[in-house]
């Protein structure tokens, strides 16, 4: 289960950089900004990969997989307790990112009750099926009362539900990364 504290702070950082990213044009800097380069990854090894210009390569040997993100966006890793952790990915400027939640889960499918949990809303609109490294994923659009819509990924892995969020005009971002995602077995 999310922290109360974490959804809060999510909740406010995407708020602003929603604000923020509608506020401004559309400078270079920003179209760069979602440019990674060719983002289909090279493998090397089941370790290693190349990385484009641009882009730096997050992994985390705890929940077995690596990513690539782009270069601007600090991370930070958040513990939630009971074998589950937040991951944030967001630019210096604060204006674009996205979030990935881990939770231990012994089920093959999400729950309703698990659904429910993670999105009091209970909002799941267009959700598609695809596959994340042989790993089958659902996409969807939810809504949050302070955020508004949001672009959401679910899957499960090895024991653990997955959950990436990110507000929904900034699904490509997404998209992009998670199209270079590799679980490292």
């Amino acid at each position: 289960m999310k922290s109360p504290v974490l959804v809060v702070l999510f909740i406010l950082l995407v708020s602003v950089s929603g604000w923020l990213y509608s506020s401004r044009g559309d400078s270079q800097e920003d179209k760069n900004l979602l440019e990674l380069g060719p983002i289909s990854p090279v493998s090397q090894g089941p370790f290693l990969r190349e990385v484009p210009q641009g882009a730096r390569e997050f992994k985390s040997e705890r929940y077995s997989f690596s990513l690539l993100y782009p270069e601007a966006m600090i991370v930070k890793e958040f513990d939630e307790g009971g074998g589950a952790s937040s991951f944030t990915f967001e630019d210096i400027k604060g204006s674009q990112g996205f979030q990935i939640f881990i939770a231990p889960y012994s089920g093959s499918q999400v729950s309703p009750e698990r659904f429910k949990q993670d999105i009091p809303s209970s909002i799941r609109k267009e959700p598609k099926d695809f596959q994340v490294d042989g790993v089958v994923a659902t996409a969807f659009y939810s809504e949050d009362q302070l955020l508004g819509e949001t672009r959401e990924i679910w899957f499960i892995h090895e024991g653990y539900l997955f959950e990436l969020t990110t507000l929904k005009l900034l699904e490509n971002l997404l998209s992009e990364v998670v199209g270079t995602w590799q679980f490292i077995e």
